[in-house]
């Protein structure tokens, strides 16, 4: 299963805003008695297919069907070997050497080597490129330094020692190594897909992969198909084609799952979740997940440059209200940024031991909305809009907020929507005061949602900055010790609260519908399904 980190902007393809495509499309498998392809649904068109740039969950699926890395996650969750044959470690843990399975190939039938491990990890690093996620790569020496300009690429601990065995050198030793390798942002690149502006090709006739599947179409706004990679190692791969349609209307997508248009639906419109589980449908699926729905602040446009007033907002949002009206009780209220799920080997779990920060208390937030104000000198507070990407269920939540704050602070605000594309663009930029975003990933770690805030990161698009938080991040990176770890990051999460610089709303949990006909689909907590070994009934 590949893992998308960090960045995966909750589109959201297995929670509650799905995909298909129109009506004369070809019909699925499961309606035409066809054993070898499979169609299923995304919500929009990935952002892009070049793992380096991409920061969507809908890009990160594709990319998966794509792309293999070293290691991949099972139906249990473990980390097993996917290109890499073994691994030696030294006595300190800050070497890895990576031996690479004999006789892999691309899907041009070209071996991968070493080298081309070496040339995408560089490529992500470069800063020419402009990735959003190299701060992913930083636990290599030399990475961050090159990264950030302060380095030479030659100083980079990403060694070639010969075409089969790459060299990997630490800054610190990594637990989850194989978890961080298990990431499509660890994949390999051939660099004849890459063209003369340092761009991923993505016409099908030049991109080459080395995943389970080969890019065969892709119909912007309507579909992708993707068709079995004859090259990839791993025969067990039977279906022929994957098309994913594109539809970003969840009502829309389960009709068309009704009448046997799709095999697979990813998302279920709320109303329809109760009605599928009270008939004890065996299609239905729920997957838990590692998500947090969130609205964040910009903490450099007003008002919300007062920390009274942010924390007024949080404190005027009834979590209980959208969870059981809005989302049909399929998700879980967040009083906190981190879900339950992140634990230690003993047993430890993050969320439960901590538990709530904030509540639901409309006379203290309006008791803070007016020191807030009083301390800024505003005798009206400055105009308000609040954006979120087009998306029925998105809108519905954005309209009860509306409301919410106009009730419990009298508040009135505008709300603004934008495709998801053009949304994504919006937030990197800042554009925004407040504004709707969901943060997931199978990596089941505290950090990988607080990092998200933490100094001049490239994913703190809240502009928040807090010297005390940004020591304990860096604190708890490198401790090996899981207890101290969790409670560096309890501190963190703490001087978080303390200055509010997002509304926690929900935890969601993910929703399919499967035709009984399919089988083989793993669904793993906090990941899009993995589709490589699904099977259909002829």
């Amino acid at each position: 299963m590949k893992k998308f980190l960090l960045f995966v902007i909750m589109t959201v393809l297995a929670i509650t805003s799905v995909a298909c495509g129109k009506k004369e499309t070809q019909k699925a498998s499961a309606g035409k008695g066809e054993g070898d392809r499979l169609v299923t649904n995304i919500s929009s068109d990935p952002y892009t297919l070049d793992s380096a740039i991409a920061t969507d969950s809908t890009s990160g699926y594709i990319i998966g069907q794509l792309f293999s890395s070293l290691y991949t996650q099972d139906n249990n969750g473990k980390y097993q070997n996917e290109l890499a044959e073994k691994e030696e470690v030294n006595a300190d843990g800050t070497e890895y050497t990576i031996h690479l399975k004999k006789d892999i190939k691309w899907s041009d039938g070209s071996p991968i080597t070493a080298n081309d491990f070496e040339f995408a990890w560089k490529r992500l690093l470069n800063p020419k490129t402009g990735s959003m996620n190299a701060t992913e790569m930083y636990f290599i020496k030399g990475a961050e330094a090159y990264n950030t300009g302060k380095g030479e690429e030659g100083q980079v601990g990403i060694q070639v020692v010969d075409p089969q065995t790459l060299k990997v050198t630490l800054e610190h030793p990594v637990a989850s190594i194989k978890q961080k390798l298990a990431s499509s942002l660890f994949i390999p690149l051939a660099k004849k897909s890459i063209d003369d502006n340092n761009k991923l090709k993505t016409d099908p006739k030049e991109l080459i992969t080395n995943g389970p599947f080969t890019l065969k179409e892709w119909k912007h706004n309507q579909a992708i198909t993707v068709q079995k990679n004859k090259e990839f190692y791993d025969k067990k791969v039977t279906l022929k084609e994957i098309e994913f349609r594109i539809i970003p209307d969840s009502k829309t997508a389960y009709q068309l799952f009704k009448s046997k248009e799709l095999d697979l639906l990813s998302g279920l419109p709320q109303e329809m979740i109760e009605k599928e589980k009270e008939k004890g449908n065996k299609e239905y699926k729920r997957v838990a997940g590692f998500s947090s729905y969130i609205y964040s602040f910009n903490v450099e446009k007003e008002p919300f440059t007062n920390a009274k007033v942010r924390k007024a907002f949080s404190l005027a949002v009834d979590r209980k209200f959208i969870v059981e009206k809005l989302y049909k009780n399929n998700a879980q209220e967040a009083y906190a940024f981190v879900p339950e799920g992140a634990k230690t080997q003993s047993g430890r779990d993050f969320r439960k031991e901590k538990g709530d920060y904030v509540k639901f208390d409309p006379a203290e937030a309006k008791k803070l909305l007016e020191e807030g104000m009083k301390e800024q000198g505003w005798p009206t507070l400055p105009e308000v809009t609040l954006k979120f990407t087009t998306d029925t269920q998105h809108k519905k939540v954005a309209e009860a907020m509306q409301e919410m704050f106009k009730k419990n602070l009298g508040v009135d605000i505008k709300l603004e929507n934008k495709e998801w594309k053009s949304y994504i663009d919006t937030y990197k930029q800042s554009d925004f005061q407040l504004a709707y975003m969901g943060w997931g990933g199978s990596l089941l770690d505290p950090i990988t949602k607080l990092d998200l805030y933490a100094g001049d990161g490239p994913n703190n698009y809240a502009k928040w900055h807090n010297k005390e938080f940004d020591a304990l991040i860096n604190e708890a990176k490198v401790e090996q010790n899981e207890d101290k770890r969790f409670e560096l990051l309890h501190k963190a999460e703490d001087i978080m609260f303390t200055d509010s610089p997002l509304i926690p709303i929900i935890f969601p949990s993910a929703s399919y519908l499967q035709k009984s006909s399919v089988s083989g689909v793993q669904f793993i907590i906090g990941s899009s399904p993995e589709l490589r070994y699904a099977k259909i009934k002829k």
